[in-house]
């Protein structure tokens, strides 16, 4: 963390195991902060609350949800700017709009040419699939 009190930056790791590996950054100015790739860290909020910055923007690198998670909640409760390509926004929102409530025919029928054992299959079928729109806040 730069010592500088007009000038930060702080890196918080992703709270998900399996995504540890993964960094945010929010970088700060003037009581202003920019976040690039807020994930599902919402640490952010306790990081900006204590450090009296308003989140301006934020910079998605990509559309994984590790990446994305919280951008569109920014951009509703705190009108944060989004500045990401055009290609990761649409791509984030055809993910999005793409909800399932069960796995679909195509997803059914592989799994059973692929010789998945029944228990497994129809525990599947009880569970909801995976689903982008249930890991991430529309932008």
């Amino acid at each position: 963390m730069n010592s500088t009190p007009n000038a930060a930056a702080a890196s918080l790791p992703v709270p998900i195991p399996a995504f540890d590996d993964n960094y945010l950054w929010l970088l700060a100015r003037n009581g202003h902060a920019l976040v690039v790739d807020p994930g599902d860290a919402s640490k952010i909020n306790e990081y900006l609350s204590a450090h009296q910055l308003k989140l301006a923007a934020i910079f998605l690198t990509h559309h994984h949800p590790d990446h994305i998670g919280l951008a569109g909640w920014f951009q509703t409760e705190q009108g944060a700017q989004l500045w990401t390509t055009r290609t990761a926004w649409l791509y984030a929102r055809m993910l999005v709009l793409d909800e399932q409530s069960a796995p679909d025919p195509q997803t059914q029928a592989f799994w059973r040419s692929a010789g998945m054992d029944k228990a497994v299959f129809d525990q599947r079928m009880a569970d909801r699939p995976f689903n982008f729109a249930d890991t991430v806040a529309p932008l």
